[in-house]
């Protein structure tokens, strides 16, 4: 995995975290990482998630993600940073149990740290069992009550409404997908489901 150099490839507004969390990596293994997480962005790591949890990964590259960062994490078990990149590693290949420990070990390390509420509750609501339900729609709500701006708010609303679909509460589920899409007109699929609960969107 050799695309990418440092954090060209991460968001502005995420690279300060990026260095916070790298800060007890050498600086080789920084470098690495780096460029490890430069490669994920591009394959949309940096996203909120698809309706599935979806990584667009070839099974070469997938193998070589894993064995990077299980060689990191067995370095550096407490950077966040690795955490958050195999938790959503996890999320794609439907390992949601394992994916929520490593979202709430980033937690426990830093529990001013917002994302991991979003990514528990969207894994908890992918995984479908209805025991996970009401944490998730905590989860959820807590990542709302502290989370600016627009873009991760109407990705947090879409997971909200798939809860509540699969609840079999329609009309609660509309009121998230169009809350989703008063924020972001772009997300395709809460134009589908709002459509297929009788919306009309």
């Amino acid at each position: 995995l050799q695309v990418g150099h440092g954090f060209q490839h991460v968001r502005p507004e995420a690279a300060g975290f990026e260095r916070r969390l790298l800060k007890e990596a050498d600086a080789v293994d920084a470098h690495r990482i780096a460029v490890l997480h430069g490669n994920l962005e591009r394959c949309g790591i940096g996203r909120p998630l698809g309706r599935e949890g979806e990584l667009e990964l070839l099974p070469f590259v997938r193998d070589a993600l894993d064995d990077a960062l299980d060689e990191f994490l067995a370095r550096y078990p407490q950077n966040g940073v690795l955490k958050r990149l195999m938790g959503k590693t996890l999320i794609s290949q439907r390992q949601f149990d394992a994916a929520v420990a490593q979202f709430k070990g980033i937690l426990a390390i830093d529990p001013e740290i917002t994302q991991p509420h979003y990514f528990i509750g969207a894994a908890l609501v992918i995984k479908g069992d209805p025991a996970g339900f009401a944490e998730a729609e905590r989860e959820l709500n807590q990542f709302l009550k502290v989370q600016g701006g627009t873009y991760w708010p109407a990705h947090t609303h879409y997971w909200l409404g798939r809860l509540h679909e699969a609840r079999g509460e329609n009309s609660a589920a509309e009121t998230e997908y169009n809350a989703a899409l008063a924020l972001d007109p772009k997300i395709r699929d809460a134009v589908a489901r709002v459509r297929g609960l009788g919306g009309g969107v």
